[in-house]
């Protein structure tokens, strides 16, 4: 089942809370906690898929591209909608629309999820 379609009823936070814990000490965003079943890290992605939360993604070349989280696939594959490459040109200062673009997870180095899980 792909863990991104809209039509799925809205996921309860307050059931998922207990299985997350802070990124790190001093973050406030919440991940899965690392010996959460595989369902609750799938309700996290779920989660932040249908409210389209804004991410940014960090290749191992460098480029960094932003965007609303679409999906993950079992591979690790991300798909961004309405991305942009953001440190684009000579200067790495220009903004580059992408659209819909497939991020395949061996040019991923890091993934950031600036909107903390706290509805």
């Amino acid at each position: 089942a792909d863990p991104c379609i809209t039509q799925e009823a809205p996921i309860n936070l307050n059931e998922l809370k207990p299985h997350l814990e802070p990124i790190n000490e001093r973050s406030k965003l919440l991940v899965p906690k690392s010996d959460s079943y595989g369902e609750t890290g799938q309700k996290w992605i779920r989660h932040h898929c249908m409210e389209k939360t804004k991410v940014r993604l960090v290749c191992v070349d460098g480029r960094m591209f932003e965007g609303e989280l679409h999906c993950i696939d079992n591979n690790g594959n991300i798909i961004l909608s309405n991305s942009e490459w953001i440190n684009g040109g000579y200067h790495q200062t220009e903004r580059k629309p992408v659209g819909l673009a497939l991020y395949t997870k061996k040019w991923i180095q890091k993934v950031f999820f600036p909107t903390p899980l706290n509805k």
